[in-house]
Parts: C-alpha cells; structure tokens; sequence
C-alpha cells in the first residue's frame, strides 16, 4: 500500500480539526425570514392575511368538496367563510350546514393552540430550543410544543428517507470515514446519561459515515440490526457494506478500522471501486510518539453526530432513526435559522398534498 493515500487521509482529518471555527453560528442573530415575513402576519387583525399567505405554500388546503353525503350540492366547492373559531375562518358548503376547519388535511390539525403560536414553535424547533423552554416562554402546555416538535422531525425524517440521492457522499479525490458506534474511534469517552451521571449500557450500534470534502464532515447515520441479546445478528456485516456503497460513490478513498467489528476494515477491504482503503491503525502509526493526533482529529470530525448517538441509545430504535434523520436533515438545510424555518415550512407543504 502506498503512502500517498495515507498522507492523504491523515491531512484530511487533520484539516478536520478548524471545523468548529470555520462554521461558527451566532445564537444571538434573529431569524430574518421569520421577522421579514411571518412576524407581520401574526399581529390581530391580520389572520386573513396569514392564512391567504398559508394557502398560497400550500400550508393549508385552497380547496374541499362537501363531504356531507345527503348534501344537495353532490360534493360541491366549499366557500372560504368567517367564523366564530380560533382560527377565525372555515370552510363552509352553501348548500347545507356541513363545516370543516381550515386545518383539516394539514400539518396544523388536531393541535391545540393558535395558528401564531404553532409558528413560534416551529421557530423554536429551527433554533434547537429545548420543548421545555419554548413552551414556558410561549405559556403553553408542554405536550403541546412537544407534538409540534415530533411532527416537525417526522417531516425532516420523511424528506431524508425520501431524497437519498441528497447523502451521496465522497468522489474522486475526497477522503471518506467509516465507523460504528461506539466501537470504533468516534469518541474516546465513554457515553454517560445526563440524569444519573453513569455510564449508558450502549445497545445500539450505529454505522457512521463521513465526507470529510465538506466542513464540517457532511454525516450519513444509520441504526444497525441487532439480535434479541444486543449481538451482531447474521448478515449485518452485509448490511453495512450495502449502505456503504448505496452512500459512498465510487472512487472514494476510504478509511476504516479493525475496532468496528459491525463494519471492519477487513470487510471494507473487500468492496470494489474504491481504489484507496486505509486503516485508522495505520494512520496512528505515523503519529509522534507520545501524540494522539489522528485519535483527536477523529473526535473532531464526530463531535456533533456523537452526540445525537448518545441521545439516540436513550429512546426506542424508530424514534432513534427519526433522531438521525433530523441531524441529516440540519446538514443540508439548517446553516442558519432562516434557512432551517424558510425549508421545513416547504417540506411541511410537500408532505401534506393540497388535493383539490
């Protein structure tokens, strides 16, 4: 094996270490597609105005048939009509007493809080505010925010699973890392849970994998099958690898290690169309005695999907899954908050198809 792609691989993942300081986010800076264009909406007097302006990002339907089947209309267009709701308007058939809420068919239904209020949510949901805070500064009921909060990933989680192309990762000349965790070199620490201060029982193993051409590194996750004891069920060798080809173009150099035994190195080394395959063991041997350089500027690259790992070991394994996927889903789309609110509200009109 050469040492050209070993030199490669190491200053790639050296590069790795600026990532925090080159992709800085200011907290402090307000949400200018949410101040410029929804603010002005959700002052009193302007909820026509606001759900026009919802109607039009196919947030709520602009359209429904009467549903009332003893209606003489035969399933004529319900009218857009003032009412003495909430929301201030609902869909009304001229032709009998059948009404339906204008967020029926919508992300918003069956949520139980003004329209306003559901947008601060989801303002806060962009910001990574914890659900607990949002509803305390909002004064409204915890499981509330919290469902808001859930359906927000649930939309981050469907337009992952449904544009996979988007996770393509490495090409010619870019350096790609593999590992499990927490098996292999993605943290040196062990997980600990926040409530009791000891150490988590990891039961889930998680295949990571990333392209280190961006920075930070742009990270693919996903939960890998286990049997009833937490062991390696039979084919999930396999299972691995097929995810690394699905997501890993050809032509990548690759770097693996002997640590993950649900993906090892030795099975990495058997996929074709990657010219370069090196092992993280390898590249620590060129370390200075003494240094952990390779060991650190890998905890670097891993920092922030480590974390989410972590979180992930605490819930069930669907709700884990939806957990990576809002992680992916904030790669692409959360560089900054507008850009977070400004596409999960398209994301939210996609998935909830206006059928008339």
């Amino acid at each position: 094996m050469s040492l050209e792609p070993m030199a490669t691989s190491a200053s790639s993942v050296t590069a790795m270490e600026t990532t925090e300081e080159l992709s800085p986010r200011d907290p402090s800076k307000e949400c200018e597609y949410f101040h410029m264009v929804i603010r002005p909406m959700l002052t009193p007097g302007h909820e026509g105005e606001l759900c026009e302006w919802m109607k039009e990002m196919g947030l709520l339907r602009r359209g429904w048939r009467c549903t009332n089947e003893d209606c003489k209309g035969a399933r004529s267009y319900m009218v857009w009509n003032k009412a003495r709701v909430v929301d201030k308007y609902n869909w009304a058939c001229p032709n009998c007493s059948r009404k339906i809420s204008i967020r029926e068919g919508s992300f918003f239904v069956h949520i139980k809080c003004e329209l306003k209020h559901i947008f601060q949510v989801i303002l806060g949901w962009c910001e990574k505010v914890s659900s607990e805070i949002t509803a305390k500064n909002l004064e409204l009921k915890n499981h509330v925010v919290a469902r808001i909060y859930e359906r927000c990933t649930e939309v981050a989680s469907k337009y992952v699973n449904y544009h996979n192309h988007a996770w393509s990762l490495g090409g010619d000349n870019a350096v790609v890392v593999i590992d499990v965790f927490p098996d292999g070199y993605m943290t040196s620490t062990p997980p600990v849970n926040e409530t009791t201060g000891k150490k988590n029982s990891t039961k889930k193993r998680i295949l990571c994998i990333a392209d280190t051409s961006f920075m930070p590194a742009r990270i693919w996750a996903k939960i890998l099958d286990q049997d009833t004891t937490g062991g390696p069920r039979p084919g999930v060798i396999e299972e691995a690898l097929n995810h690394v080809t699905q997501h890993v173009r050809p032509g990548s150099t690759l770097v693996a290690n002997d640590r993950a035994k649900y993906c090892p190195y030795e099975a990495i080394q058997t996929l074709e169309g990657y010219p370069n395959i090196i092992s993280v063991e390898t590249l620590i041997e060129l370390d200075l005695p003494g240094t952990k350089r390779i060991q650190e500027n890998l905890e670097t690259i891993w920092a922030n999907v480590v974390q989410v790992c972590e979180e992930v070991q605490e819930v069930p394994k669907k709700v884990g899954s939806m957990i990576l996927d809002e992680f992916m889903w904030r790669q692409l789309f959360a560089q900054t908050t507008s850009t977070a609110l400004e596409s999960i509200l398209h994301h939210i009109a996609d998935q909830y198809v206006d059928e008339e």
